[in-house]
């Protein structure tokens, strides 16, 4: 499937790993998160619903493997916690901020780590990029993100009237 890019942005509070934990406990409830059963499965029934003479080699293998491989049915029963949709989805990942584990200083597999400054003020011409500055990335801030490796992230602080407002965390996860 690939990597996924995401951003969410949160309230701020001082904790960042509360913050953390806390968005990535709002994404499971909302249930915005990859759900291989139902990629599988949608994928399944459309190779199904062509003619079967018009399908390619790979098709037809693609086609093979979906009716074979237990990720087409949804798990009985669904995971109740972060940690069972972790570890049903294995290296998949549930391309979200829920790939990520903690907090580190630098960018590290499984970890968010704040932009550093040099890059907030070559981007933004500030270290407390505004609200709107953070809704219309400058060219220069869409290729920092864009280079975001597999299974990282970043964040950074939104800023009200020369106050902490919003943390927004960037990142890629899944495969």
């Amino acid at each position: 499937m690939g990597a996924t890019g995401w951003t969410y942005s949160v309230p701020y509070q001082p904790d960042i790993g509360a913050a953390l934990q806390s968005l990535k406990e709002k994404v499971f409830r909302e249930g915005n998160y990859y759900k291989p059963w139902e990629i599988n499965k949608k994928f399944l029934e459309e190779l199904e619903s062509e003619p079967q003479d018009q399908l390619s080699d790979s098709e037809k293998e693609c086609l093979r493997i979906l009716r074979d491989i237990p990720l087409i049915d949804p798990p009985d029963p669904l995971p109740a916690t972060i940690d069972e949709l972790l570890k049903h989805n294995a290296e998949s990942g549930t391309h979200s901020v829920m790939d990520i584990f903690g907090l580190s200083d630098k960018a590290d597999f499984g970890k968010a780590a704040p932009v550093p400054e040099e890059i907030l003020l070559a981007c933004f011409g500030t270290a407390q990029p505004t609200r709107e500055q953070a809704d219309h990335y400058p060219e220069s801030f869409i290729k920092f993100i864009e280079s975001i490796e597999r299974w990282k992230a970043f964040y950074f602080i939104v800023y009200k009237n020369s106050q902490p407002d919003e943390i927004v965390f960037e990142g890629c996860s899944g495969d």
